[in-house]
């Protein structure tokens, strides 16, 4: 015979029951807070598997192999950015040399529309160029989904997290301004 107990949480906190074939309980629901990394331009962010998943997807991974690496991952609270990028590397570097090394060439930014610039000239800072290691003049491969451009690297005196393209170029790779997009070095 089954046994019917039904388990009751006296807390008084809001309830769900959760069915499980003939037996029914009622549990509190596990609500977790959400964790906060701290960025390099020292703002906070929430963490996202899912965008940590679509940047191991542009280093050439598929989405399985992508999914696996984003759930390894474990923020804590006040985590920093540069140690999730460490972490995420040395897992790919396990699985996949060469997508860890596309994985530690490629950054972030903010498109940004500037009509002064060529089609094929891709503008960003200093320090851009640095965290990329990218030398101005070399090639910089620039996605946004499914879409890539290869464009000459130009230093600009910009913000850090920002990238300019010319129109054109925003339009090819499906971009906004202020469309986040993935920069990698070529």
């Amino acid at each position: 015979a089954h046994d019917r107990n039904v388990m009751v949480n006296v807390l008084k906190d809001v309830r769900r029951p959760l069915i499980c074939g003939s037996y029914a309980s009622l549990q509190t629901p596990q609500y977790s807070r959400p964790n906060f990394i701290r960025k390099k331009n020292s703002r906070t962010e929430e963490f996202v598997k899912e965008k940590l998943e679509k940047s191991i997807l542009n280093a050439g991974l598929d989405q399985k192999a992508a999914r696996e690496v984003a759930s390894s991952i474990t923020a804590r609270e006040g985590i920093t950015s540069e140690e999730i990028r460490e972490a995420v590397f040395k897992k790919l570097k396990e699985l996949d040399e060469e997508a860890a090394n596309r994985y530690a060439r490629s950054m972030r930014f903010a498109a940004r529309n500037a009509a002064d610039i060529s089609m094929e000239v891709a503008q960003l800072s200093e320090e851009a160029l640095e965290n990329l290691k990218l030398k101005a003049g070399r090639n910089v491969n620039i996605l946004n989904e499914n879409n890539k451009l290869t464009l000459r690297a130009e230093k600009a005196d910009i913000d850090g997290n920002e990238i300019r393209l010319n129109k054109e170029n925003m339009e090819k790779i499906g971009a906004n301004d202020g469309t986040r997009i993935m920069a990698q070095n070529y």
